[in-house]
């Protein structure tokens, strides 16, 4: 047994490993963790992010943007719950865009509508005129690390500035 269990600085380290491997890397990070080794992980891979640090820091152009909990990063994009529904019907997108408290309406090809608010009423609100609608699939979630982040930074994609 190790008394001064150490820190463990490991950069991209499940690039190139099969889902397995990666799995079974994460569970061995679980148990170092839980052990007090202390882990410093760099990764592009916002969900293996979330799923193994107690704080994240987020890096712009080589600059300390934030550190905070994976659930509080999550919290500054989004206050309270999105709402998700498939088969919304484009005039009802439209009535749940004009919601107080709504901040955004977006629709996708397959048919799914993300209704982002600001407000537990309003979020109520977009429920309500769904179920009213008889529209059946709705689910209710949080923006994901890599949402948060592309908010944050921007969706500067691939570009070179000339």
């Amino acid at each position: 047994l190790v008394s001064d269990p150490g820190v463990l600085i490991l950069d991209e380290p499940t690039v190139g490993m099969d889902p397995v491997a990666a799995r079974d890397f994460r569970t061995l990070v679980g148990e170092l963790r839980s052990g007090g080794t202390t882990i410093l992980l760099t990764t592009h891979d916002m969900a293996e992010a979330a799923a193994l640090s107690d704080r994240v820091s987020l890096i712009d152009q080589g600059a300390l943007v934030m550190t905070e909990t994976p659930e509080t990063v999550g919290d500054l994009v989004s206050a309270y719950e999105r709402v998700d529904a498939r088969g919304v019907p484009e005039p009802l997108r439209q009535r749940l865009g004009a919601l107080p408290g709504v901040v955004s309406v977006t629709g996708t090809e397959d048919g799914l509508t993300r209704v982002e608010t600001e407000t537990p009423r309003a979020t109520l609100a977009v429920q309500r005129a769904l179920v009213d609608a008889e529209i059946r699939d709705v689910s209710l979630s949080r923006p994901t690390l890599e949402e948060v982040y592309l908010h944050l930074v921007g969706d500067r994609g691939m570009a070179v500035d000339r």
